[in-house]
C-alpha cells in the first residue's frame, strides 16, 4: 500500500492491479468529502507525469476516461515509511466496472435466434439444432471508440515528430501550444473499457495512452542515414490500424455467428493493407453493421428522397445494378420488377418501409417471419438478401449524395424527417412517411 498526501488530501494506492488493465485499485480521502473509489497509474518520474496529465486533460470528447487527477511525490515523501519512491508519481481516474470484452453476448450484439440462412438444407437444420449458436445482426457500441479515435487523430494537426537526435523512448513537445507527440495511440483490450449506466446500458471509454515509442514499420531512415520522422497520416493510418486489430480481436472473442453485414464489418476492422489505404473513420461510418434497424430504414427512406421528383437521379439509379432482390420480391408475393438499382429502392421504399401492412397480408408463409413493423420486415430482406444494404451504401456513398447516417445526430435525423412531413402536408412533395 502507498499513501500520497496533498492539500488536505490522502490518496491511498493498494497493491492489487485492475486486471487486465495494469492500473492499480486506490482511494482519496479528504476531511470535507467521503472516501472516493479510484483507479491509479504508476508513472516513473514526475516530469514524466506532468507530461502526460497534460496530454489527458486535452482529450475532451465524451468517450475519454478523463483523469481526475495528478499525484506527485516528493523526495521527502519518498524517503517516509509508506513504500513511495522519490520522483514517483500517480495519475488517477474514475473506477470502472470492466471491460468491453466482458461485456455480455447479449448486450454487446443484437442477436437473432436461429440459422441466418434462408433455406437450410436438413443437414443444417440438425447441426443447427444439436449445437445452436446465436447470430448478431448489429453492433451496439462500437462506435463510441471508433468516434473517440477519430476525435484524438484530429488532435495531431499540431504535432511534432521524434527527431534524429532523440531517443526513441522519449516524445517532442508540439509547438504552437500543443503538447500532443506524433507517436501511436496505445490500444489493446486493456484499453477499451466501460462504466455502468443501467442494466444493459454501458458508458464504453477508452484509456488514452500513447507508445513509449516509435513502432518498428515507423521507424524509418533518410537517406543519409538520420532518422525520418512519421507524418501525421502515417500515425493516423496507425491508430486506425490498431483499433482495427482490437475490435475484430473483441468481436471474434464472442462464440457467435455473424451475418453478412457485421462479417464485412469486423473484416473491414481487421485490413492493414501497407499496398492501400488504412482504415479511415469516413469509410467505417458506411459499414451496415454499425447501424441499427431504425437507421437503415431512415436510410431507405433519405435514397429515396433524393430520387424523389428528379429524373436525373432516376436516371442515375436505373444505369445501376439492381440489389438483387428478385428472390425476396416473389416470396413477399409481389411481382415487382427488379431489373437495376432504381426499381430495388422503390421497392425497399414502398414494400418495406411504407405501407408494410401490405407485405404482410401478401406474404403466404409464418407471418410471424415479416412481422407488421418495418424492422422485422427489414429483418427478413436480410435474412434473404444478406448483402443488400452493403450494396446500397456501397453505391450511395460512391454518388456522394449524403453523408453517412451516423454522422448526423438524432436531433438533426428527427428535424429532417418533422420537415419533411410538413412539407407533404402542405403538398409540397408527393411521398409519403
Amino acid at each position: 500500500m502507498i499513501r500520497v498526501e496533498q492539500e488536505f488530501q490522502v490518496l491511498t494506492v493498494y497493491e492489487k492491479i485492475v486486471p487486465r488493465v495494469g492500473f492499480y485499485y486506490a482511494i482519496v480521502k479528504s476531511k470535507q468529502s467521503s472516501i472516493q473509489h479510484c483507479i491509479a497509474r504508476a508513472i516513473n518520474t514526475v516530469d514524466e507525469a506532468v507530461r502526460i496529465y497534460g496530454l489527458l486533460i486535452k482529450c475532451q470528447h465524451p468517450h475519454c476516461l478523463k483523469p481526475t487527477g495528478l499525484w506527485l511525490c516528493d523526495k521527502d515523501e519518498g524517503s517516509g515509511k509508506e513504500g513511495v519512491r522519490a520522483d514517483e508519481a500517480f495519475i488517477t481516474f474514475p473506477s470502472i466496472d470492466g471491460l468491453l470484452m466482458d461485456v455480455p453476448t447479449e448486450d454487446l450484439f443484437l442477436l437473432e435466434k436461429g440459422s441466418a440462412q434462408s433455406n437450410p438444407s436438413a443437414d443444417d437444420a440438425k447441426k443447427e439444432e444439436d449445437s445452436p449458436k446465436p447470430t448478431a445482426h448489429g453492433i451496439t457500441n462500437q462506435g463510441d471508440i471508433l468516434g473517440t479515435v477519430q476525435y484524438i487523430n484530429g488532435l495531431y494537426g499540431t504535432a511534432t515528430g521524434i527527431t534524429s537526435d532523440e531517443s526513441s523512448s522519449h516524445h517532442t513537445e508540439a509547438v504552437r501550444g500543443s503538447l500532443f507527440p506524433l507517436c501511436p495511440l496505445r490500444i489493446g483490450t486493456g484499453q477499451i473499457v466501460y462504466k455502468m449506466m443501467s442494466k444493459g446500458e454501458y458508458h464504453v471509454l477508452l484509456l488514452v495512452d500513447f507508445l513509449a515509442e516509435l513502432p518498428v514499420h515507423l521507424r524509418r531512415k533518410t537517406s543519409r542515414g538520420s532518422r525520418k520522422e512519421p507524418t501525421v497520416d502515417d500515425i493516423k493510418n496507425a491508430n486506425w490500424a490498431a483499433i482495427g486489430t482490437c475490435l475484430s480481436t473483441i468481436c471474434r472473442s464472442y462464440d457467435i455467428k455473424f451475418n453478412m453485414e457485421i462479417e464485412h464489418f469486423v473484416n473491414k476492422l481487421s485490413q492493414k493493407s501497407k499496398k492501400g489505404p488504412m482504415l479511415n473513420y469516413n469509410e467505417i461510418v458506411w459499414e451496415p453493421g454499425l447501424w441499427p434497424a431504425h437507421i437503415k430504414i431512415n436510410f431507405i427512406r433519405e435514397v429515396f428522397w433524393c430520387i424523389d421528383n428528379s429524373k436525373a437521379k432516376e436516371e442515375i439509379l436505373k444505369s445501376k445494378n439492381s440489389l438483387g432482390l428478385k428472390g425476396c420480391i416473389q416470396k413477399l408475393g409481389f411481382d415487382n420488377n427488379d431489373a437495376n438499382l432504381l426499381d430495388s429502392v422503390i421497392f425497399l421504399r414502398k414494400k418495406v418501409v411504407a405501407h408494410q401492412d401490405s407485405s404482410y397480408e401478401s406474404y403466404t408463409g409464418d407471418k410471424d417471419h415479416v412481422g407488421s413493423d418495418k424492422t422485422t420486415i427489414e429483418a427478413f430482406v436480410k435474412k434473404n438478401k444478406p448483402d443488400y444494404m452493403i450494396n446500397l451504401a456501397k453505391e450511395v456513398r460512391l454518388l456522394n449524395w449524403m453523408e453517412s447516417p451516423l454522422n448526423r445526430n438524432v436531433e438533426n435525423q428527427d428535424c429532417y424527417i418533422f420537415c419533411r412531413r410538413k412539407l407533404i402536408s402542405w403538398g409540397h412533395l408527393r411521398c409519403e412517411l
